[in-house]
């Protein structure tokens, strides 16, 4: 039953990232693509990762499947999921830039379109909730390594 075995990697609307059993793998991001999420205030962008040829470092159960997909809600917030994740992107792809550079010469995720990325799933991470404006840790996805470029910094 194909869709039973998909449903496995793929966290829905009302699930917690938790709930995905990967936590450190290594896949080819082969596509990027994006939806509303409509029913909250305000409207999100959910974006969706789909990675193939997965190598499973860590998961709690056994992953078996070739493929994953992740999704983070779009922020504009540092200290959000979405900023974890495009923060160690940057600090991969755009390590050797100036400090002050064109925006057109900064890289980011369409460039890591086709190549191997090695993601982690981190705990840790300080945020505001978004209810209660108090502050609370959570696990974010981050990239680790990109094939190809240079191993990350810290800003």
């Amino acid at each position: 039953m194909p869709e039973q075995a998909e449903d496995q990697n793929v966290n829905k609307d009302d699930e917690s990232f938790e709930n995905l059993p990967l936590k450190d793998f290594w896949g080819t991001l082969t596509a990027v693509s994006a939806s509303m999420v409509t029913g909250v205030a305000p409207s999100r962008l959910k974006v969706k990762l789909d990675f193939s040829k997965l190598e499973v470092i860590e998961s709690d159960e056994p992953y078996t499947l070739p493929t994953a997909h992740i999704y983070i809600l779009q922020s504009n917030r540092e200290k959000s999921e979405w900023g974890v994740f495009g923060n160690s992107i940057d600090r991969i792809l755009n390590a050797r830039l100036p400090e002050y550079i064109s925006p057109h010469l900064i890289r980011g995720l369409r460039h890591c379109l086709d190549k191997r990325i090695h993601l982690r799933y981190t705990p840790q991470h300080l945020m505001e909730d978004r209810a209660t404006k108090a502050e609370k840790l959570v696990s974010a996805w981050e990239v680790v390594e990109i094939e190809g470029e240079a191993k990350p910094t810290s800003h």
